[in-house]
């Protein structure tokens, strides 16, 4: 997980070595931004959550509070927007570099993705996959952007099995 924050219009994004030094730019802004990128790793959503949490109680009130994850989940989905997250991105891969734009590249996630979407893995290793062919479906960055997060009603699999 990496956080980064913005404060007014003018400034860039600036990393942050840490969630406290986020947290700390944050209380100290009058209007700000907070970005946190997450691979979608199960093991880190309650770190994740809290992070989303903290952003928005510590910071402005105005603060808009955007979460990057690489392999997202219906659940993880619903939980980041009921911790406060303003807006949900989809990010290209799964490393993203300490300085620029942390959401070059991110596609927005605007509709429920699919039910049978769901993230395998732990700290080393994350990958989205298919509930409908018992997790064997690795799913690529194409068909989970295009299908998963878009109109999963049309995807083979649903219709092979009967699901709506």
């Amino acid at each position: 997980m990496k956080l980064w924050t913005k404060n007014g219009k003018r400034q860039g994004w600036k990393p942050c070595t840490d969630i406290l030094e986020g947290l700390e730019r944050l209380s100290l802004s009058e209007t700000g931004e907070a970005f946190l990128s997450w691979d979608g790793s199960p093991g880190l959503e309650r770190t994740v959550l809290a992070a989303v949490r903290l952003c928005r109680r510590l910071g402005p009130e105005s603060v808009r509070v955007e979460v990057g994850i690489v392999h997202p989940t219906r659940d993880a989905l619903r939980r980041l927007h009921e911790a406060g997250a303003d807006a949900v991105f989809l990010l290209p891969k799964p490393s993203r570099p300490g300085e620029g734009e942390p959401r070059a590249g991110a596609q927005d996630i605007l509709e429920d993705p699919c039910p049978s979407l769901h993230a395998t893995g732990d700290e080393d290793a994350v990958l989205s996959v298919c509930g409908l062919v018992g997790d064997k479906l690795v799913l690529p960055r194409k068909v989970l952007a295009g299908r998963c997060l878009g109109d999963f009603r049309d995807c083979p699999h649903r219709r092979r099995k009967g699901r709506d």
